[in-house]
């Protein structure tokens, strides 16, 4: 039956006699032994026994290889089942072997992140096919994935491109990020923000980010020299409005030589898909960007002085 739906390995091994199911173990003492051995010890050990009637219709797929397959192949060859028997243990065998490996490979190279896991691409492209798809079906078994979705997977994988999000199931999420393999167990979207910002505070963008607004206890400090440093920036006293928005389309920022795509400069960082989402832009009353959060600031803050107010990204994972 496994043959004709298919399977994985372990699968294609059949039943085990001892085996562990949501910590329950079953035992199956008697897969050895065919029917008519059961049959035979029953009537001279004068044993009442019960059988579905089922079993003798063919209805059942598994009555139709009983009637149509075993049983001829029990006439070609007594011995049938114990070929079978021993074709179970080989392949159990070879599954022990593969998932020793697939585990060991899980405990050194996996990373376990929050809400997920992220792993190397390259690590993954190192391994043979058939193990980096048992690592895949191992990791990612909570979903009861089908071979042609982990297959999925794996052009996401060997994809040229970049970065990718793929919803999978509608529920978790499979992300290339680079070199970078990251699955998140809910569905990965951008964060919608737009925050005023009038005065000095703390402004929550959501559960981890937030931006503090604070009075600068040294008016000397500028950006003169300060541009690498990218979770904070310092402004003028008289610098409010200001708006803290998502990305949008269009977005240019200046810089050194002229005005640049804000894209352009998450790709020439390369800032992964995860992060770019976390960037956020702060503009003033002019529309003017003044700043990528996390990433980037304007070249126009070179030319601030007397700088009273100093404004702080905390809660990303670039946060020093």
């Amino acid at each position: 039956m496994r043959m004709l739906r298919g399977s994985s390995l372990s699968g294609y091994a059949g039943m085990k006699e001892v085996s562990n199911y949501k910590g329950i173990t079953i035992l199956r003492p008697m897969l050895e032994f065919t029917k008519e051995e059961i049959y035979d010890y029953a009537f001279k050990n004068k044993l009442i026994y019960f059988e579905d009637s089922s079993n003798k219709e063919c209805t059942y797929t598994r009555n139709k290889l009983r009637h149509n397959v075993v049983n001829p192949l029990m006439k070609i060859n007594p011995d049938s089942h114990k070929k079978f028997l021993e074709f179970s243990t080989q392949v159990q065998k070879a599954c022990d072997f593969i998932n020793h490996a697939r585990d060991e490979f899980i405990l050194n190279d996996v990373v376990r992140i929050d809400d997920g896991f992220e792993v190397e691409i390259s690590k993954l492209n190192n391994l043979h096919s058939f193990l980096r798809q048992e690592v895949l079906f191992e990791l990612l078994k909570k979903y009861s994935l089908s071979k042609s979705q982990i297959e999925e997977i794996e052009k996401i994988i060997s994809s040229d491109k970049a970065n990718i999000v793929s919803i999978i199931k509608n529920t978790f999420s499979v992300i290339k990020e680079y070199d970078k393999l990251i699955v998140l167990d809910y569905k990965f979207e951008n964060i919608d923000v737009e925050v005023s910002i009038n005065s000095v505070g703390t402004y929550m963008i959501n559960d981890i980010l937030k931006i503090n607004v604070t009075k600068n206890n040294s008016n000397s400090i500028t950006n003169i020299n300060d541009l690498c440093y990218n979770n904070y920036i310092y402004l003028n006293g008289d610098c409010f409005p200001l708006k803290l928005r998502s990305r949008s389309d269009g977005d240019k920022i200046y810089l050194n030589g002229g005005y640049k795509k804000v894209k352009d400069v998450l790709i020439n960082k390369k800032i992964g898909i995860t992060k770019r989402r976390e960037a956020l832009i702060l503009e003033d009353s002019h529309n003017e960007i003044l700043w990528i959060t996390g990433v980037q600031k304007s070249a126009k803050l070179k030319n601030k002085e007397s700088c009273e107010i100093k404004i702080t990204l905390e809660g990303n994972n670039n946060n020093a």
